[in-house]
């Protein structure tokens, strides 16, 4: 007979396919160890369908498939009159089995059964049986936890993005960045003279805002990228219409 898989391939396909990522993730997870801006995601759609498959793989089992594998479990041992003490203590016994282990869905508890009738001679505790079938489950609770891990740091850098988008919103800069918006766009849209008399446009790729080292002006020169603080401002100006001082003053040409 082959056991059931701790991960079981019919019902959580796309999380064996991403096992070993989300393994490890819980393993990071345990030692407390937080998620990195430069730390690589699985899609978020993956991430998703992973989580509803463990969700489901994770329903306790029912009434009947308990009582079914408890039963099994004893009827694998020799059980003899100094087993229990009495017939209530039996009965004790099994109605305790059952309670723990009714927590667990049922292919944990099919593997638990088996596992525990192959490695222990005589009738285990309770104790044992529920550690042996929490060990099982622990796998699968660590990697649902790395997954909606994964979906938060998902969510937070959609977030943080969002931010960086609404700062350089025209609405959201201050006067001295609309007014270095305003130098920039009247020297774009005045373009600028190159050494052959051909007449180029300022863009991200070829000038580099200047805002006071070439000058009062604050303008671009040509032949230079765009320094990191001014890049965003550039990008701005190429991608959106800006109204400053209640007039649009450029939109971009499609």
């Amino acid at each position: 007979m082959t056991l059931p898989a701790v991960i079981p391939e019919e019902t959580c396909p796309t999380v064996r396919q991403h096992a070993g990522d989300l393994s490890a993730w819980g393993e990071r997870m345990k030692e407390g160890r937080k998620p990195r801006a430069g730390d690589r995601l699985l899609p978020l759609g993956e991430l998703r369908r992973a989580v509803a498959e463990l969700e489901g793989a994770m329903q306790p089992a029912d009434k009947a498939a308990v009582g079914k594998w408890t039963r099994a479990l004893i009827g694998g041992y020799r059980v003899t009159d100094s087993a229990f003490r009495d017939e209530k203590h039996a009965e004790t016994f099994i109605h305790s089995l059952s309670f723990d282990l009714a927590e667990f869905p049922e292919d944990i508890i099919t593997r638990t059964v088996h596992e525990i009738r192959r490695i222990c001679k005589w009738l285990p505790s309770c104790a044992e049986v529920y550690q042996h079938a929490k060990a099982l489950m622990a796998e699968r609770q660590g990697m649902l936890q790395a997954a909606r891990a994964q979906i938060a740091e998902h969510e937070r850098r959609q977030g943080e993005r969002q931010r960086q988008q609404d700062r350089l919103k025209p609405e959201n800069l201050s006067p001295d960045q609309q007014a270095k918006v305003e130098r920039m766009f009247q020297q774009m849209k005045g373009g600028m003279t190159t050494g052959d008399g051909t007449e180029s446009y300022a863009s991200v790729e070829n000038f580099e805002a200047q805002d006071g080292k070439s000058g009062a002006s604050g303008g671009v020169t040509p032949g230079r990228a765009p320094s990191v603080t001014q890049r965003p401002i550039l990008r701005l100006i190429q991608k959106t219409t800006l109204t400053l001082n209640g007039k649009t003053t450029f939109r971009e040409n499609r």
